[in-house]
């Protein structure tokens, strides 16, 4: 025992090297001068060790359920929360056609986590008869990223009127536990026979939505010609307009309280201004053919 030595001292005590009273033989230090022996040092080091390795557990273990803002407010991230939103416009929106035809449906699903995720979409509540399909049945998301989906809803001639519902449910891939589902209706019609071809004069109401969502315009029974040559002098007297072309394909081959969702691509939509160079998302309801 360094730096304490006995000198006939009672049993279980030594005199302190440096100032020469009695303390106990097992002390690591001296309870008099303060001075701390070698086999005390060496152990206080050991247990300061021991006590560091301890406490970068704890530290590690806590770090991965706590955020500790960093130099640059960062720290350590959470484990993976997911989460996912899908909604329509009217969350049980109806929509007409007839059997043997078909309608659309404007889906909106945001990936509201703070990770990237792959969204997969089913559908339940399904009719015989009725074959809904989307545009994206399967889509890797990055973290908060908007995605706009079609859904088309597909009618057998063998189906009657009546009102269908169908639901379509988003589910997280990261966790399967985490959906989300919006409802929408088919309201199948005995419709009339004529359809939209060129040259016709309809009107229609419509939505414009932008690849954010947004929605840039809406307008109702808008007078629409769907030709591609000179519009007559009456028709223009009239308030017809010619739209992009885009919107004029979509038309065509609709019958009235038909609705349909149109994509309209930068090269069939406007040439200039503002809306130059980007997707167009068209929701068209027809209301008259005029002529």
């Amino acid at each position: 025992m360094a730096k304490r030595r006995k000198l006939g001292s009672e049993a279980g005590l030594a005199d302190c090297y440096y100032c020469g009273k009695d303390v106990p033989e097992d002390a690591w230090r001296c309870p008099h001068c303060r001075k701390w022996y070698r086999d005390g040092k060496e152990m206080v080091a050991a247990i300061s060790i021991v006590a560091v390795l301890v406490l970068s557990l704890v530290g590690y273990t806590v770090a991965q359920y706590v955020d500790f803002p960093g130099e640059n407010g960062g720290g350590v991230e959470p484990p993976a929360s997911y989460s996912v939103d899908v909604w329509t416009h009217g969350q049980f929106e109806t929509h007409s056609t007839g059997p043997g035809r078909s309608t659309s449906f404007m889906i909106f699903v945001r990936n509201t986590a703070q990770v990237a995720d792959t969204i997969d979409f089913e559908f339940s509540g399904v009719a015989s008869g009725i074959a809904p399909h989307l545009d994206y049945p399967s889509r890797i998301m990055s973290a908060g990223s908007l995605l706009l989906n079609i859904l088309t809803v597909d009618v057998d001639t063998s189906v009657f009127p009546g009102t269908y519902s169908i639901m379509v449910t988003a589910t997280s891939r990261g966790d399967t536990d985490v959906s989300d589902s919006v409802d929408v209706s088919v309201q199948i019609v005995d419709l009339q026979p004529q359809e939209v071809e060129e040259g016709n004069y309809v009107r229609c109401d419509y939505i414009l939505w932008l690849s954010d969502a947004s929605v840039k315009d809406s307008g109702e029974a808008l007078k629409v010609y769907t030709g591609t040559w000179e519009m007559d002098d009456q028709h223009k007297a009239e308030g017809y307009l010619t739209v992009i072309e885009g919107f004029r394909q979509g038309l065509l081959g609709m019958k009235i309280t038909e609705t349909k969702v149109v994509l309209v691509p930068p090269s069939l939509g406007y040439p200039s201004g503002e809306l130059a160079g980007q997707n167009l998302y068209f929701q068209i309801t027809l209301l008259s053919v005029d002529g």
